[in-house]
Order: structure tokens, then C-alpha cells, then sequence
């Protein structure tokens, strides 16, 4: 009698007793009873499961006590609770202060969007399987606090080259905790689209990501998607664990994960791209210890392999799908062509006779100056050698810092031209044969098809999996026929001079009415990297192309300034610049020195630029710092110490940096 009250009292109305005897068959103890429901829960308890005990002896009084809309499955609310007391009780230590930090973003997660709002990443690789658990135990704490019980919501990106591993721990693991999956066949994109879109309220996604993962950035316990991607928040409960606060977490409460991870795998990722660990297999050969094992945790990603393809047919891959969305990159506006949020950038220049002085860099200069008037700010400049590791290893780190990432060599058929491999393990991907950069190469070495191509040649066409190839728009001079049949249908064109721009060729079909010759050499983009030449007018007719057509379109605000040459000592000037600073905190100030240079009329010479968006503030500005002492006060004799009537020791002003700058040289 007491187990049916606590069952009747658990299912609430939803749940209906019609029948409670005893069959002649049974023993004088047999009971049998038929339940009715008309609920639409996934799965009823059956007898076993009412008869299960907790830990206090019976069905707890919290399970029993709490409003169950969703027909949650009790056993399973019973498991998770469990765990949450486990991972809640006695005081946090430095051991275990990491489960306390992540069950708060989650509950923080729960109270901000609401359960039915908050999804968890579910790819069954170890991370995920730690969010699985996590947010079990995380709200099944948030479901006793609120009197109600609420299903954990997971989504799930089903791949046909997903390990069959993982699938079965996903099923399982869905049944045993009676989670509520989501499952898209499509990719990753399209489903947060659809969910977004389906609950008509912000979203918050439950992600795997830690510190260190590829392309993950500088992102905090909540952070904002992307702008390409559907409005959501990403929530990162574990991002300062460690691989072994991963592995010591799941073995010390003894859950579920793949066994593939006991087969000396220690990062999954397809059944094409992933192997066991190397840094795993044992010393006699006869297979690899499991992941937990690893001592060297920078080794975690050491099984993702490089496999080249035998076929050029196919380009594209799942892109590390579920990786993506937990750390997808900052801005690919699939729908524009152009790179959204483009504000600040990085350079990588690439050569060994950059470094060994052989070469001069020109490219950096060029494209400060190109960037800045296009609204960006080049925030990073690196000069590395032709080896692969460096490169992939500064490329990773800038296009996770930076909104545009542009590198400069290493893109032809040599040996040491390394550049393209480089990108692309930065990125995780493989290098793999282009068809549609090959078919470009066939026609600019002017041969009828990819067989009298030389291997070096072909090899041009070896590019990331999933490298795009940006087209810029063909420009044509006005008397070009054309150009003139372009007017007749319809575009504006006048004189001999003029240029029309006609429109961008679709990168994929390259329908654009116009034949292969007619098309630039394009430009290859992976990710937010364009991947330019270093030879400068290549490099500087890229670029261009890139700032005209590949960016989000935006110029940059009106930049107002101002250059002042002061015959004094730059130490002499530090008060005044100080108060300045102080004073002005929306201008930004520089200060150069130069000594006895020989086009110099004085012994020294500081140069101060005045530069603000507000013209008025400029002006403001540089009175005050023309009325500020020693630079407001004439200094004896001619500038540089002669002697003869006062002179101020102010040169030169001159505005908007016309007629302005420095000594040359």
C-alpha cells in the first residue's frame, strides 16, 4: 500500500490504478495491478522500477514529492539526483572545486533561460559524455529546488561516418537517463536554425569546450554565437578542466562512455580522420592503453590522422561539425560572400628570406595602411620560416584572436613552400585535390586537360577539404564588347577610360556568362584565413581584392588628426603628453624622436600626432597641448641652439596628415 501511494503520488493524475488482486496463481504476497496513462512520456516505470530503492530505502520523499508535467522517468531522476548530492556534498576541495564551478554555470544556465531552453551538445565523444552527466546532475539539483521535474534536452548531429561506437552510447545513454534527443541529419548550422527558430526565445547551448581546444579563442562560461550563426548562447561549464579532471571525473562516479576510449583513442573524431593514440601503444606492440592513461595531455589530439584522398571527386567534409558549433569560427556570412565583423586583424608573413634578410617585407606596411582605411585594425603581425609547424601553430592562434586573418608566402610548388599544409592542420583538416582550382590551373597554364599538367603544377591544386576559392568580380574597360553587351541588357557604361564592374561569379558553379580566362587567379579563404603570395604586387592586388569584395563592405570612420614638429628633446615633452593623454581620453596621441638626422635643421626633434573620429576633439586637443609649457614658452636663439632673437620651439602643425610627416629616411 505505502509503494502504490508513493507511485500514485509521484505520476500525480497522470496515472490511473483500475485494478489491484491477486491471481489464484499467485502466493499469498503476489499483487498485481494494471496502470492506465494517457500521457505521451517516453516510457512508464515498470513494476521493477516502482520497486526500486534509494539510498534512504524507499522511493526518496524529493522524487515523490515533485511535480512531474513531462512524465520524467523516476528511476532516472533518482540517478541523476544521486549524482548531483555526490558531487555537492562536504566541502569543495581543490580536487573538486571544478565540479562546483561547472554545476553553477549550469544551474546559472537553468535559471537564465529556463530548462526547456537550455540544450546540451550530445556527439558522444568524452567531453559530451561529461556535459551529458553534468547537466543530468545540474538539474535534477535546479528540479528539487523548484518543486518540479524537468527531461534534460541534448542535440545530436548524426554523420554517416560516425563511429558505430558512439552511436550505441548515445542510444543507451539516452534510455537509461531518459533524455530528450534532438537529432539533425543535416548540418550543423541548419539544426541550431531550426531550434533557434522553433522556440521562439533565446537559447542556450550546453558545449564541451576547454581552454586549448582548436579555434575556441579567448571564450568565457557564456558567450554570445557568432553573428553568421543563429542567436544563441554558448554556455562552457567545464572550459578550465584539464584532460585529466575529464578521465578522473568519469572513472571516479564510474559512468558510461565509449569503449573506443579503452582502445587507446583519445580524441574522436570520424572513422576516416581518427586512430588510437600513438603516444598509447604499448611497448610490445600488442595494442594501447585507454585514454586515461595519457601522461602527456598536448598529445590528445596526436590520433587525428592525415589521410590524403585517392580521388579528387569531393571536396568537402563534416568539418569537425560538432567541434564547430562549440567553437566555431568567428565569421563566414555564407548568404553576403563576405566576412562579417571584420574589425580587427592579423598578418602572418611567411619566408626563410624574410627572416634571413635576403627579401625586404613590404607587405606589412602595405597592409596596415590598406586594412586601416578599411575599418580594420591590424592587431598582429608575425614573421615565421618555411616550416609547417610554426605556421600552422601562429595561424591557429590569430584566427582565434582576430576577426580576419591574412597570410603573406610559401603558396608555390617548392619544397619549401609549406604554407597551404600549414593552414590546414590548423584548421584540423585534410589537404586533399581541388576540381574546381584545378580546372583554374588547366586553363592559366594554357593545357587541354589536368594529365599535361606537371607535378608541381598539380600540386597548386592541393588545397584544405574545405578551402573556399573567392572569384573577384571581372573588371573590364568600358569599350570592351563585353562590357558593351553587358550594357545592352542592362548595366551603365560610358567612355573609353571607365571601368564596370560586372558580377561576382557564383564560387561554385562559376556562372557568371563569363569563360575561364576571363577570371582572376583566385583567392583562397579556410575559414576567416586568406591565404595571399608574398610576392608584393601580387600580395597588394590580393589584398585589394579581398578589402573590395570579400569584406563586410564597411569603410573606415572619418579619421581626423593632426602632426606637430617640436624642436625639443622627446624626454622634455613627457609632462605635457602625460597631462594631455589625461585630459583627452578619446584622442589618441603619439610621440616620435629623431636625432641628428641630415636633413634635420635641428639638433632634435619630436613629432606629436593628434588623431580622434571627432574633429572638434582633435582641435581641442592640440590647442591645449600647444599652450602646455616648455612648448607654449619661445626657447632663446633659433631652434637647435643658435643664438639670436626667441623663436618657438613649434615647427610645423599641420592637419589631416596633408604635407605632414617626418625627416625622410
Amino acid at each position: 500500500t505505502l509503494l502504490m501511494g508513493q507511485a500514485m503520488s509521484a505520476w500525480n493524475s497522470r496515472v490511473t490504478l483500475l485494478r489491484a488482486f491477486m491471481p489464484h496463481f499467485f502466493l499469498s504476497f503476489g499483487l498485481a495491478l494494471t496502470l492506465v496513462s494517457q500521457t505521451r512520456s517516453k516510457r512508464l516505470p515498470s513494476h521493477p522500477s516502482l520497486a526500486r530503492r534509494s539510498a534512504a530505502g524507499m522511493l526518496s520523499d524529493t522524487a515523490a514529492s515533485l511535480e512531474n508535467p513531462e512524465g520524467f522517468d523516476l528511476d532516472a531522476f533518482e540517478d541523476s539526483y544521486k549524482l548531483y548530492k555526490k558531487l555537492t556534498e562536504g566541502e569543495a576541495t581543490k580536487d573538486t572545486e571544478h565540479y562546483a564551478s561547472a554545476l553553477g554555470v549550469l544551474t546559472d544556465a537553468f535559471r537564465l533561460y529556463g530548462p526547456e531552453c537550455v540544450y546540451g551538445s550530445y556527439n558522444g565523444g568524452k567531453d559530451a559524455v561529461v556535459i551529458m552527466h553534468l547537466m543530468r546532475a545540474a538539474l535534477a539539483g535546479y528540479s528539487a529546488k523548484k518543486g518540479q521535474l524537468y527531461r534534460p534536452r541534448l542535440i545530436y548531429f548524426s554523420h554517416p561516418k560516425e563511429f558505430p561506437e558512439v552511436e550505441v552510447l548515445v542510444k543507451e545513454t539516452v534510455e537509461a537517463f531518459d533524455l530528450e534527443l534532438t537529432t539533425f541529419a543535416g548540418g550543423f548550422v541548419q539544426g541550431l536554425t531550426e531550434c533557434v527558430e522553433g522556440a521562439g526565445r533565446p537559447l542556450g547551448f550546453v558545449l564541451g569546450t576547454r581552454k586549448g581546444d582548436p579555434n575556441c579563442g579567448d571564450q568565457q562560461a557564456f558567450a554570445p554565437s557568432s553573428d553568421w550563426m543563429p542567436p544563441f548562447m554558448r554556455v562552457n561549464p567545464i572550459l578550465d578542466w584539464t584532460y585529466g579532471q575529464v578521465w578522473e571525473f568519469l572513472r571516479r562516479y564510474d559512468l558510461a562512455y565509449c569503449p573506443l576510449y579503452d582502445s587507446g583513442y583519445t580524441s574522436l573524431g570520424k572513422v576516416d580522420d581518427t586512430e588510437p593514440n600513438p603516444a598509447l601503444k604499448k611497448a610490445d606492440g600488442t595494442g594501447y592503453l585507454p585514454a586515461y592513461e595519457l601522461t602527456d595531455w598536448a598529445l590528445e589530439r596526436a590520433g587525428r590522422v592525415d589521410k590524403k584522398k585517392s580521388s579528387a571527386e569531393g571536396t568537402s567534409s563534416s568539418a569537425l561539425e560538432a567541434g564547430l558549433l562549440s567553437c566555431e569560427f568567428k565569421a563566414l556570412d555564407e548568404d553576403s560572400s563576405r566576412l562579417t565583423s571584420a574589425a580587427t586583424a592579423g598578418l602572418v608573413v611567411i619566408g626563410d628570406e624574410i627572416l634571413s634578410a635576403k627579401t625586404a617585407d613590404s607587405n606589412t606596411a602595405f597592409a596596415m595602411r590598406l586594412l586601416r582605411d578599411h575599418g580594420v585594425a591590424l592587431k598582429r603581425v608575425a614573421i615565421v620560416g618555411d616550416e609547417a609547424a610554426a605556421i600552422r601553430d601562429e595561424v591557429r592562434r590569430q584566427s582565434q584572436a582576430f576577426d580576419l586573418v591574412v597570410t603573406s608566402g610559401g603558396v608555390g610548388p617548392t619544397h619549401d613552400d609549406v604554407t597551404i599544409k600549414a593552414v590546414a592542420e590548423a584548421f584540423e583538416q585534410k589537404v586533399a585535390l581541388n576540381p574546381r582550382m584545378l580546372r583554374t590551373i588547366v586553363s592559366k597554364f594554357g593545357v587541354r586537360s589536368a594529365g599535361e599538367l606537371a607535378d608541381a603544377q598539380r600540386k597548386m591544386a592541393e588545397l584544405p577539404e574545405t578551402a573556399r576559392l573567392r572569384f573577384p568580380p571581372i573588371v573590364r574597360s568600358a569599350s570592351s564588347s563585353a562590357l558593351k553587351a553587358g550594357a545592352a541588357s542592362g548595366a551603365s557604361g560610358a567612355g573609353e577610360e571607365e571601368l564596370e564592374e560586372l558580377e561576382e561569379c557564383d564560387p561554385e558553379t562559376m556562372d557568371c556568362g563569363a569563360d575561364e580566362a576571363a577570371l582572376a587567379w583566385p583567392i583562397l579563404q579556410c575559414e576567416n584565413v586568406f591565404v595571399l603570395p608574398g610576392v608584393p604586387q601580387f600580395f597588394e592586388e590580393k589584398l585589394r581584392d579581398i578589402c573590395a569584395h570579400f569584406l563586410d563592405g564597411k569603410k573606415a570612420a572619418s579619421i581626423f588628426g593632426a602632426k606637430v614638429a617640436i624642436a625639443l628633446e622627446e624626454s622634455s615633452l613627457a609632462a605635457a603628453l602625460n597631462q594631455a593623454v589625461a585630459r583627452f581620453p578619446n584622442v589618441a596621441f603619439g610621440s616620435y624622436p629623431y636625432f641628428n638626422h641630415p636633413e634635420m635643421t635641428t639638433d632634435f626633434l619630436t613629432i606629436i600626432t593628434v588623431e580622434s573620429s571627432s574633429e572638434a576633439e582633435v582641435t581641442s586637443a592640440l590647442e591645449a597641448l600647444l599652450e602646455a609649457d616648455p612648448i607654449k614658452t619661445p626657447t632663446p636663439g633659433t631652434p637647435g641652439g643658435q643664438a639670436g632673437s626667441s623663436k618657438s620651439v613649434v615647427l610645423k602643425v599641420s592637419r589631416s596628415w596633408e604635407g605632414v610627416g617626418a625627416p625622410s629616411g
